[in-house]
């Protein structure tokens, strides 16, 4: 029995790795249907500058409003630690970020932490909330 869960764990915890790589590229390349879909309908999101958004719509709007304030962008998830719960349908991740942003003046690169929960569904996982640490900012 233990093995099995064992089994289960890795493969939620690579499903859930995949899933953040997915949100780095669909933010990265403006994919915004995709970029909404990686959420659950209720998720909260609160990146460290803004204001909280509330339920897949408010996600999606925010994606669609900022998508061009920096071009190019590069998201970088790294260092995740990812736990399951026993009920093999939700679980929690720490993941450090780097984040570079082409602006008029320069690139800007920023590092901090993502704190996030996640959820399975019937389609699989998704995130359900999100709110990101930033660590510093710096421009080239």
């Amino acid at each position: 029995m233990g093995d099995d869960r064992t089994v289960c764990e890795l493969v939620a915890t690579e499903r859930i790795r995949r899933l953040k790589y997915e949100y780095c590229r669909c933010i990265d390349e403006t994919d915004i249907e995709r970029f909404a879909e990686l959420f659950t309908e209720d998720a909260t999101v609160a990146f460290a500058t803004r204001d909280p958004y509330h339920g897949r719509g408010e996600i999606r709007a925010f994606l669609e409003t900022h998508a061009g304030e920096a071009d190019p962008m590069a998201h970088l998830a790294l260092n995740p630690v990812i736990e399951v719960d026993p009920d093999g349908d939700s679980a929690t991740g720490r993941w450090y970020y780097l984040v570079f942003l082409g602006r008029d003046d320069g690139t800007e690169v920023g590092q901090g932490v993502y704190h996030e929960t996640y959820r399975r569904d019937h389609d699989g996982w998704r995130i359900d909330s999100l709110q990101t640490e930033r660590r510093f900012t710096h421009t080239l």
